[in-house]
C-alpha cells in the first residue's frame, strides 16, 4: 500500500513538473509573438527632413525590438553632411532623431565647386558657380576624382584651414575679404585679397597675419594699396611689387 501511494505522489510531481514546463513554453512563446505588438512605433520626431522610404521602415515597429544603431547607420551612409545622430526612445510610441550637421567652413575650387566642412570632408554636391560667403580654395595639381562624402586627405589642405582659422579669429575678412586660397606649392603658399597676391609659405602662419595686418594700418599703404601687387612676408624683410 505504501509503494503505491508512493508512486502516485511520484506521479503527480512529474505532471505538475510537465504542466509548468508547457505552461512556461506557452508564456515564452506568446511573449515572442506579442512583443512587436507592445509600443508600436507611431510617431517620429526628427529636427531634419527624412526620406519617406526610412520612415516607412520604422512606423509600425515595436520599440522594445527596433535596432537604433542600423538606423544611425543607414542616415549617416546617406547623408555626408551629418555629422552624427542620436536617437532616443520615447515610450509609449515615439523615436526621436536629433541630426547634427557638418558645419560649411570653406569651399573647393576646381573645375566645380564643392562645400567642405573643417574636416576636409565634402558635405554639398558639386555646383558650377562658388558657393555665396566661403572662401575658394584651390589646389592646381589635384587630379583625384571629388563627390559628396569623400574626405580630401592633403596636407595642403591643411595648411589652408590654418590660415583661414587664423585670419577668423581676428575678424580679418570683415576689412579684406580673400577671393583664393592657393597652398598647391606650400613653399610659395599664397592667398588674393584686394587684387593683391599675398605669398606667405607655410610656416609662422599666425606672425605673418599679425604682420600683414600691421601693414595694412600703415598710411602710406593704404593710400597706395590699389598699385601694389603682390606682398611676399616669406622673410625677415617684406616685399613689394607694385603694378606698372
Amino acid at each position: 500500500m505504501r509503494k503505491k501511494i508512493k508512486r502516485m505522489k511520484l506521479n503527480f510531481k512529474l505532471i505538475f513538473l510537465g504542466i509548468f514546463f508547457f505552461l512556461l513554453l506557452m508564456f515564452f512563446y506568446y511573449l515572442r509573438k506579442s512583443v512587436p505588438l507592445l509600443f508600436v512605433i507611431k510617431n517620429i520626431e526628427i529636427n531634419e527632413r527624412m526620406e519617406e522610404r526610412l520612415k516607412e521602415n520604422i512606423e509600425g515597429k515595436s520599440l522594445l525590438t527596433i535596432n537604433l544603431q542600423k538606423i544611425r547607420q543607414k542616415i549617416l551612409e546617406n547623408h555626408s553632411e551629418y555629422k552624427d545622430v542620436f536617437i532616443l526612445k520615447k515610450f509609449p510610441s515615439t523615436l526621436k532623431i536629433e541630426i547634427v550637421k557638418r558645419i560649411p567652413f570653406a569651399q573647393w575650387k576646381g573645375e566645380r565647386f564643392f562645400l567642405l566642412d573643417e574636416g576636409g570632408r565634402i558635405i554639398s554636391d558639386a555646383q558650377d558657380i562658388p558657393f555665396f560667403n566661403f572662401i575658394p580654395i584651390e589646389i592646381n595639381d589635384y587630379k583625384k576624382s571629388l563627390r559628396k562624402g569623400k574626405k580630401i586627405a592633403d596636407e595642403r589642405l591643411y595648411y589652408a584651414f590654418v590660415l583661414i582659422k587664423e585670419m577668423k579669429k581676428r575678424d580679418f575678412f570683415k576689412k579684406f575679404p580673400l577671393t583664393l586660397v592657393n597652398p598647391t606649392k606650400l613653399n610659395s603658399f599664397y592667398f588674393i585679397m584686394k587684387r593683391i597676391k599675398v605669398i606667405v609659405g607655410k610656416d609662422n602662419l599666425s606672425k605673418k597675419i599679425d604682420l600683414l595686418e600691421n601693414l595694412l594700418k600703415k598710411e602710406e599703404i593704404r593710400e597706395n594699396i590699389s598699385k601694389i601687387k603682390y606682398i611676399d612676408l616669406r622673410y625677415k624683410k617684406v616685399y613689394f611689387g607694385f603694378k606698372r
